[in-house]
């Protein structure tokens, strides 16, 4: 039973949460913004609190789409198929193998 009023006061704390997240954010994307880019990007000016929420809320819809989860904690679930293929696969190689995979994928990410 105790619980169950534990629970309730935490539920009741979530809006404020989130929402005293949103107005701190906002503040900390408007103080960044107005700091690095006008001085680096010219004919950006500076912006105010209101479209620094703004601006948060807009990357949330178009970008983390208010899920609280990335689509990339599946693919790092150990239960993850394709992780568990190239796990057996990496342990399975012979360490020349293991260079040459190394130094093929170096060579993949220098390359511009």
């Amino acid at each position: 039973m105790n619980n169950i009023f534990k629970n309730r006061k935490r539920f009741w704390l979530f809006p404020l949460r989130a929402l005293s997240f949103l107005l701190l954010g906002g503040f900390i994307v408007m103080l960044l913004w107005n700091a690095i880019l006008p001085t680096v990007v010219a004919g950006i000016g500076y912006i105010t609190y209101p479209k620094a929420i703004g601006l948060i809320i807009l990357c949330r819809v178009l970008f983390g789409n208010f899920k609280g989860k990335s689509k990339c904690r599946k693919c790092s679930s150990p239960e993850n198929p394709d992780k568990l293929f190239w796990q057996e696969k990496i342990v399975a190689m012979t360490p020349e193998d293991r260079e040459n995979f190394k130094t093929e994928w170096a060579n993949r990410c220098n390359k511009k």
